[in-house]
């Protein structure tokens, strides 16, 4: 009996021992798939954070790099072309005439024209161009005289600080005294829709209504800009 005893209980052990082998084999199995599917889920995540920072909107790196561009003070022209219908005031004296010519007008110019920007601000304009100019003369006698010119004007303005501006101008007029041919030339301080300056006027012979020196007032009322 106590043989038999000893080989039920070693049969028992084998077992027993068989079946703690195989779950221990079953266990490791099942906690390296486990690891493996941990591993393919990280994999995944990866995957999907790549693909959508791929389809994210691109960064603000260009605003950036412009504000830098800006901040370096980097100035930019901008052509444009304006017309620029306006009035005329004028003071004339001299001339060997000791009376004071007083003239009034309309005139006209096509100017071509840059605005200067920094940092997105209009910095200063500068404008140049040409058209006509009549205007009236009278003096304490009445009617004087009738001019008309072609002039060509030229000037730079700052923002905020005003400018400086030229006129040359050729034509003629007739009044007391009779048709007479002219020419001017002038020096004027600017701003952004006027003039205000002095300038000379040339003559082969003067009626009463060319004075030679002038005081004169330019008003400039800038339409229809357009943008190059």
């Amino acid at each position: 009996m106590s043989h038999r005893a000893l080989l039920v209980s070693s049969a028992f052990f084998l077992v027993l021992g068989g079946f703690v082998s195989t779950a221990s084999a079953q266990t490791s199995m099942q906690r390296r798939a486990a690891e493996q599917e941990a591993e393919e889920a990280g994999e995944a995540i990866e995957g999907q954070e790549e693909e959508q920072q791929a389809q994210q909107p691109p960064s603000d790196e260009p605003v950036e790099i412009r504000h830098e561009e800006e901040d370096s003070g980097d100035r930019i022209f901008v052509p444009y072309t304006v017309h620029k219908p306006g009035l005329r005031f004028d003071l004339g004296f001299g001339g060997g005439v000791d009376v004071t010519r007083f003239g009034i007008g309309l005139g006209y110019m096509y100017a071509l024209g840059w605005e200067v920007t920094t940092l997105g601000e209009v910095f200063a304009v500068i404008r140049g161009g040409i058209g006509p100019d009549i205007t009236i003369n009278v003096d304490e006698n009445g009617f004087n005289g009738i001019a008309t010119f072609a002039v060509a004007r030229a000037h730079a303005v700052g923002t905020g600080v005003g400018g400086f501006g030229v006129e040359l101008g050729g034509g003629g007029g007739l009044g007391r005294g009779g048709f007479a041919p002219a020419g001017r030339i002038g020096v004027f301080l600017s701003g952004r829709y006027f003039e205000a300056g002095y300038f000379y006027q040339i003559a082969p012979y003067r009626p009463d209504w060319i004075a030679p020196h002038n005081v004169g007032f330019r008003l400039h009322i800038p339409i229809f800009r357009e943008y190059s």
